[in-house]
């Protein structure tokens, strides 16, 4: 079973990283670590994948251990890296819609812009964003 809330229409400037949820304060930041970063070409898809952070396993356990941002119809991605050996995972620092202005025409696009404790910004523009919360590991390492 998987659960969703739409983001597109968050309140622009307002930050994401901890709302309610299911019964639950979701908490991007404290109690998950972004583990995967896919960007699915052929349907414009840019997926983050989180998993609960260690600190969470000990200190607050999380309702949904697996969780997931959906940036549907990607119009533009900047500054779009992926984890490796090197950069296993990152922690979320700051998530927001901001508002696209001029010379950005007015067709339904909406802004977002995920920054990382460990430096990382990624700046997305797309048609439709979702929190993504999924009952079963299928964000696998």
């Amino acid at each position: 079973m998987t659960t969703q809330l739409e983001l597109t229409e968050w309140k622009a400037f307002e930050f994401i990283l901890e709302f309610d949820f299911d019964e639950t304060v979701i908490d991007l930041h404290n109690c998950y670590n972004c583990h995967r970063i896919d960007y699915e070409k052929p349907s414009s898809a840019l997926i983050i994948f989180f998993k609960e952070s260690e600190w969470a396993k000990v200190n607050a356990p999380v309702k949904h251990p697996f969780v997931k941002l959906q940036f549907l119809d990607c119009v533009q991605i900047e500054n779009l890296f992926g984890l490796d050996e090197n950069l296993k995972q990152v922690t979320m620092d700051n998530f927001n819609r901001g508002k696209l202005e001029p010379p950005y025409p007015d067709n339904g696009d909406v802004y977002f812009l995920v920054e990382f404790i460990e430096g990382q910004e990624i700046h997305i523009t797309c048609k439709r964003a979702f929190f993504v919360v999924e009952n079963w590991n299928t964000t696998a390492e």
